[in-house]
Parts: structure tokens; sequence; C-alpha cells
């Protein structure tokens, strides 16, 4: 199963997933910050390689310009394809739009969107479509010969460069790029900017229309959230975040195991084996197919006082066919408990079940409380943690609401 979602960093600001060795080649020395791909015909590409096949061939994005700059006859070719399968995405999603709102669903805000999006789309199909600045190239295996992909660190200035329209980026080095894009006051170690509305749409396979409409019907009609620590799951509030003050007393009910053990001895300490750490999944499946929504958020925390680490991991999971289920979204974030939170560490400390769980540990003496203040500080910690996954899901959640022709959503 997918774990995370594929490709289009260009699109969504994610990092390029990485060539099998052979395709690949030494980096560039000209220090560019596009990937370089050379066909065995002898032409030469530059753009941004945003997904591979699993027979090997290439997805790219090359900016139009360049294209009609460096091979003018093949870019009136690829524009006219380009053009074409937009028609036929707009026309695909129409269609389906309206046999959605035939069945109008009970979501005043979901109803307003798929409205709006079909009126957009009717419009656009009655219209001549303006060119876009970036266009597809799809590239058999046969047909490539070597990829020189640029680090992430370099592609991003080359993002930059595009969005703010800087010329010849595809033949720049990066620090001319760079400083260009400093002196217009772009902060370049900032996150890669969104160019999706820039390219032409694409038709969407039956899987992938799924995949968007669980994003979409989430973020519009019902969210629904799962959240728990190891193997244990369970359902919150509809869009709420991960309450500490839920995972909490669980946290400090396995920690009072621990002590208990530690005082039978080290025969009953033992150990407890690693399981497969995907085994909330099946039951939060369950779960999400009971409240009868298209995919859910998955969000756990995992603990190790030893060094007073919380690992927050958070994913979007959807349902791509009637008995398939993939997840599109995946993020991780660790925290450590070394910084004092004050706030944050009261507000876990006053929760009733933790009361109840600290004065159980307590009670065993005072290497339980040093134990108790390591769990608590984690516990803050991980809040932080928990902030930062938050804005990374928002982000990915609502790059795929702005439309439904873009950005792609790549599904296995």
């Amino acid at each position: 199963m997918l774990r995370g979602i594929v490709g289009i960093a260009f699109l969504v600001s994610v990092c390029l997933p990485a060539l099998p060795v052979a395709a690949q080649s030494k980096s560039s020395s000209a220090q560019t910050g596009v990937d370089i791909v050379r066909l065995k015909s002898g032409r030469t590409l530059r753009g941004a390689v945003v997904q591979r096949s699993a027979e090997g061939g290439l997805t790219l994005v090359v900016r139009r310009a360049w294209l009609e700059k460096a091979f003018p006859d093949w870019s009136m070719e690829v524009a006219a394809a380009n053009a074409d399968a937009q028609f036929a995405a707009w026309k695909d999603i129409t269609a389906r739009v309206e046999l959605l709102l035939t069945d109008r669903p009970e979501a005043p805000r979901l109803t307003f969107f798929l409205r709006q999006e079909s009126e957009r789309l009717t419009k656009a199909l009655d219209s001549p479509p303006t060119d876009s600045e970036f266009l597809w190239l799809e590239l058999e295996a046969k047909q490539v010969a070597q990829v020189t992909p640029a680090p992430p660190v370099r592609q991003r200035i080359a993002l930059w460069g595009w969005h703010e329209q800087l010329a010849d980026v595809e033949t720049r080095d990066v620090p001319s790029l760079t400083k260009e894009l400093q002196k217009a006051g772009i902060k370049t170690d900032a996150g890669a900017p969104d160019l999706s509305s820039r390219l032409p749409a694409r038709p969407q396979s039956d899987r992938e229309w799924a995949a968007r409409l669980a994003v979409v019907e989430y973020t519009l009609r019902q969210s629904f959230d799962l959240q728990g620590t190891g193997d244990a799951v369970f359902p919150t509030t509809p869009g709420k975040a991960v309450d500490m003050n839920a995972v909490m007393p669980m946290m400090l009910q396995r920690q009072l195991q621990s002590v208990l053990s530690e005082l039978a001895g080290p025969a009953a300490a033992g150990g407890t084996p690693k399981g497969n750490d995907r085994a909330w999944l099946p039951g939060a499946i369950r779960a999400a197919e009971q409240s009868g929504v298209r995919g859910f958020r998955a969000t756990r925390v995992e603990v190790a006082l030893e060094g007073l680490r919380a690992t927050v991991t958070s994913e979007f999971v959807a349902r791509v066919e009637p008995e398939l289920w993939v997840t599109l979204w995946q993020t991780s974030e660790v925290a450590y408990g070394a910084q004092a939170r004050p706030e944050q560490e009261a507000q876990i400390a006053q929760d009733p079940q933790v009361k109840a769980a600290l004065e159980a540990v307590r009670a065993l003496g005072l290497t339980a409380e040093g134990q108790v203040n390591a769990a608590v500080r984690v516990g803050a910690a991980t809040m932080a943690a928990q902030q930062a996954v938050d804005q990374r899901f928002m982000e990915f959640r609502e790059r795929y609401v702005k439309r439904l022709d873009g950005p792609p959503l790549t599904v296995p």
C-alpha cells in the first residue's frame, strides 16, 4: 500500500520520488535546478519529472516557452495533445459532477462546490482555452536514454524561479537564480510553491476520481478522524485534532504497566515484542465503512520516554474501489520533551482521566514520579508536533478542493 502521496512534487510541494539506479546519472555539473532527461532520439529535455510508471516511463513537466524555443515543431504537437487531453478531462469531470448532483448529497457546502465546478467547466468547454504556462510530456521507457535529477534543494530554487517567471530557469545555474530571487524578496529556503494552476487538466481514472472525491467529501461534507497510539485507534469528534487528554491516559497506563513489571523483576518485565505497525488499519477501515465515508484521517502517537521523544504520524486513507483502501498522504513529526512547555503540561495534568493515571503511578514511589513528569513533558511536546502535522494536512487537503480538474492525484 502506498505510504504517502506519490510524485508531483512540482505541483504539490513534496520531494520527487527517486528513480531507479539504472535510470539515474550523476548530478549535472552545471548546477541547474531542473531535471534533465536525454532521449534516445537525441533530444534533451529540461523540466520536472513528476511520476514514473511501473514500466519505466516518465511523466515530465516542461515550460511551454522553453519547449517552443528548443523544439518548435515538436512543441506544436505536444501542445495539441495537451489541449485535447484537457478538453477530454473537462468533459469527463462535467459528466461525473452532473451524476453526483442527480443524487444531491445532503451537504450544503459540498453541493454548492459541485454546482460551482459544473458551471465553471461547462463554460470552459464552450470557450477556447488559454495557453497554459506549462505542458505535460508522457515518455515511454524505450524513449529515455538518461535521467539527471536535480537535488531537492536545487529543485526548489527552480520552482521559485518558474513561480516568479524568471528568464531561462532551465539553463541558468542555481546561484544565479538564488541571487535574483533574493533580490526580489523571495525566501528561497521556504517551501516550494504550488504551480498546479499553470498546468492543463488531464483525464482522471476511476481510482483517481474516487480518491479526489474522498478528499473533497472529507473537507466539505463529513470528516472522519481516528486517533490513538500503537495498534489502537478510535474515532474522535469530526474535524477535531488529536486530543492529548484522550491519548495521555493510554500512555500513562502503559507506563504504569512498565513500572509494575520493573518492580516485579526482570522476568516479569520481559519485553513486549513489536507487532505489525499496520495492525490498526483494518479496524479503522471497518469504522469508516460503517460511517459511510469515502476517506478518513488516522493520527497515532508513539512515545519513547527514555529519550523524551514522541512521534506523531498522520495519514489520509481513501477508498478507491469498493474493496480497496489506499493511503494518499502521510507525514510524521518527532517532538522532544526536553523543552519546557508549562501551559501544555498544566492542561494535560488537569484532565480528570490523566489525573487518575497520574495518581496510580505516583503511588508507586519517587522513581515513578520522575517517569510521570517525563510522560507529561512528552505529552506537551506531542501537542507541538501535532500542530505541525495538522498544518501539513491542511495544506494537502486544501490543494485538492480548489478545483476538480487538478492537480493530479496518483493512486496505486
